[in-house]
């Protein structure tokens, strides 16, 4: 199966495709699908996750590339491209229903990608199955479909969860601010999923009014409620925020605790700088001390000019990718970010990005800490 799929990239990177050029045709995308319906699934999942997050290549030398590889730039690039061959598309529309969930998940990216219509996906999020539904959620999330806001307000309401939490992650992605009055209310669903992608939607809003909103969900049982509440908080920056996260502060939950770091340094919480210290000193997680050691330079702006705080031994701050990789990326090639990875406003830095991870967006985040990798929803962002 391996070989199935060098193969499949070798006869994309034939076909070009690409940023500015016409992306796969019905024959390339009938392959890729078949070939991932039979692969394992953790390499199904990996490819996903990687189509539209390629590194575009334009070093004819390729640096960085062992002598004897084959140049297969061309077929991730062409991975990329919009598809509009009406056959390709429709071969994606009939996939949203597959049984193979890895299948169905980049089927929808891709159709995300697509020239489909915004009625035919308007007319997938009516459809009598909760698959289809919830694919067709995710398709428009993915491609920032604005025409879909409507529709997929309608959907915060579905009887199934997954189609309304997928919903709740596509307005959050859009961004459109119409959408805050029923993500305001689907933050109070009897599902703790369509609760946690609202949460995380309100949050890209950063509007203080919502705050309120959010704020019980900090006392929710769910750790990975609690850390997706304390980093939209952070972005939201209301008058009642800062004393809350930090409480958060002395969160049992790893994942909680820097959730909580970064939102309160985002907001020069001066009285977040004494507890803060102390986690850097005294945190038994490392990766609790690193955020604190991060965020130092933050410290010292809202805390005036003075002597910066000593580092525990080991927590040197470093800087990752959204997908977890060394920032700077592969040689021989520069980042094409996939429409949903893009973050508009202002304050979205990277430290964020990489605390998001533990919370509903784009690529199925997971989580980092005690708090595990359940209620993922989407891709991130």
């Amino acid at each position: 199966m391996i070989r199935a799929l060098y193969l499949l990239v070798l006869s994309v990177a034939a076909g070009g495709g690409g940023p500015g050029r016409p992306g796969a045709d019905s024959a390339r995308v009938a392959t890729l699908l078949a070939a991932l319906a039979h692969t394992d699934p953790v390499i199904c999942d990996l490819i996903g996750d990687q189509l539209g997050n390629f590194w575009i290549g334009d070093e004819p030398g390729r640096l960085g590339r062992f002598d004897d590889a084959p140049n297969v730039q061309g077929a991730k690039d062409s991975l990329a491209g919009r598809i509009t061959d009406p056959r390709a598309v429709s071969l994606l529309v009939a996939t949203l229903g597959s049984d193979n969930q890895c299948v169905r998940r980049v089927a929808a990216k891709l159709l995300g990608h697509s020239a489909v219509s915004a009625n035919v996906l308007g007319s997938l999020l009516e459809n009598a199955s909760p698959r289809i539904r919830e694919s067709a959620a995710y398709a428009a999330g993915v491609g920032e479909r604005h025409e879909t806001r409507g529709p997929l307000e309608r959907r915060l309401a579905d009887s199934a969860s997954g189609p309304a939490a997928m919903a709740a992650w596509a307005l959050g992605e859009i961004q459109d601010p119409a959408s805050a009055p029923a993500l305001q209310g689907a933050v109070h669903s009897p599902s703790p999923r369509v609760r946690l992608a609202s949460a995380w939607a309100l949050g890209r809003f950063e509007d203080a009014s919502y705050a309120k909103d959010v704020l019980p969900l900090l006392r929710d049982v769910d750790p990975v409620m609690r850390a997706t509440a304390a980093e939209a908080l952070g972005q939201m920056k209301g008058p009642r925020v800062g004393a809350a996260l930090v409480g958060a502060l002395t969160d049992r939950n790893d994942a909680v605790r820097r959730a909580a770091v970064s939102a309160l340094a985002d907001l020069n919480e001066r009285s977040a700088v004494p507890p803060i210290e102390g986690l850097l000193l005294n945190d038994p997680d490392a990766d609790v001390r690193r955020e604190c050691a991060s965020r130092a330079g933050t410290r010292h702006h809202v805390a005036g000019p003075g002597p910066a705080p000593p580092r525990h031994q080991g927590a040197r701050p470093h800087r990752r990718s959204r997908h977890g990789a060394s920032a700077g990326g592969p040689a021989g090639g520069r980042r094409q970010e996939h429409p949903a990875s893009r973050r508009r406003g202002p304050g979205r830095d990277e430290s964020r990005r990489r605390t998001s991870r533990a919370h509903p967006g784009p690529e199925r985040p997971r989580s980092r800490g005690a708090a595990g990798g359940g209620g993922g929803v989407g891709e991130d962002g």
